[in-house]
């Protein structure tokens, strides 16, 4: 058996693993009065020990594999949980510019406005992840759609206080460019 041939195996999927190791405990726990009605004593007695080792070890492995699988997508729900906590916070620490630039959206009562990609407000919100360009497409020249991100758009509907606090700077920040052809 060659090194690729062993590296294939080891890339078993979890459900593999963990049916082996489940196997492998069951058939070693059983009583021995079960394995001797079964006929198979004469054979897992000598390897009893054996069997539940390698029961354990693919149970762990598959379990390991199971936690890196699922890690990343774990790590993104509890960071977005996280923001969801501090999106108040986070809203209020704003500048009063760009306060003034989500204050169009509050004032418009609209997820997506057109912003010049040049402006440094917008950039600055879009680097906090406040904003994002909904599209590649200019709307016209160098004006594109920026929306704000969910996270932003369900705190300012649960929050009237930084709906009313962000209406107090709405004649601070970039004015959104309205397209040529509506």
């Amino acid at each position: 058996m060659d090194s690729k041939q062993i590296l294939d195996w080891l890339k078993l999927k979890p459900r593999y693993l963990l049916g082996f190791s489940l196997v492998c405990l069951l058939i070693a726990g059983l009583p021995r009065s079960v394995r001797l009605y079964l006929g198979f004593e004469n054979i897992v007695a000598p390897i009893q020990g054996l069997l539940s080792l390698l029961g354990i070890a693919a149970g762990v492995y598959g379990f390991v594999i199971l936690a890196a699988d699922h890690w990343p997508k774990a790590r993104k729900w509890w960071a977005l949980r996280k923001l969801r906590e501090n999106a108040p916070t986070i809203l209020r620490s704003l500048s009063p510019d760009e306060k003034g630039c989500l204050a169009r959206y509050v004032a418009n009562e609209a997820t997506s406005l057109n912003f010049s990609f040049t402006d440094g407000v917008v950039s600055s919100l879009e680097s906090k992840r406040i904003l994002y360009q909904a599209s590649s497409l200019s709307v016209q020249f160098d004006d594109f759609a920026y929306n704000l991100q969910p996270w932003v758009v369900r705190a300012l509907k649960d929050d009237q206080e930084l709906r009313e606090e962000l209406l107090r700077y709405v004649e601070r920040g970039p004015v959104p460019r309205a397209p040529l052809f509506p």
